[in-house]
């Protein structure tokens, strides 16, 4: 840009970015409709991808409030987590970093439950204690008969 005072600078920006904002703000839209919490894995990876869409949005004009965050995470939970879902409502949280600490909780909770089971599945600390009660006897290596090697024959006895 050619521009050397900083009002004619601001101007040009402007204008620039004016006209960005109606191929962004669509694609931004878009991807709001279509997020839904129950198609991530880590509540980590769907509040980025959350912040990054309303950031996008704030640029071209839209704000997006707490309330709509926090309708959009409980309304889009998968349907076999309705009752959490419906637990985490009753909460009334009124800020959406309070619903996402609530979450980040659980989903800890959750993992450590996890590990826990894997380290020590149900009903295995029985069959261990059965299992070690058992005594093995060392089985001995067979050899030939008679404890002889096999394949070596005593050479036949002498006429005479």
């Amino acid at each position: 840009m050619a521009e050397r005072s900083a009002s004619g600078l601001w101007t040009a920006l402007k204008q620039r970015f004016e006209r960005l904002k109606y191929t962004v703000k669509p694609r931004a839209d878009a991807e709001w409709i279509r997020l839904r919490f129950a198609d991530f894995k880590m509540v980590g990876e769907y509040n980025s991808a959350l912040h990054r869409i309303c950031t996008t949005l704030r640029l071209c004009g839209t704000e997006i409030t707490d309330s709509q965050k926090i309708e959009k995470t409980l309304s889009t939970f998968h349907p076999d987590a309705v009752q959490s879902s419906r637990n985490y409502r009753q909460g009334n949280y009124r800020r959406y970093s309070e619903l996402i600490d609530v979450l980040q909780v659980a989903e800890a909770q959750d993992e450590v439950l996890k590990k826990n089971f894997v380290a020590q599945p149900l009903g295995g600390s029985s069959r261990q204690e059965v299992n070690a009660l058992k005594v093995r006897k060392p089985q001995q290596k067979k050899r030939g008969r008679k404890g002889k090697k096999k394949g070596h024959h005593p050479p036949p006895p002498r006429p005479g």
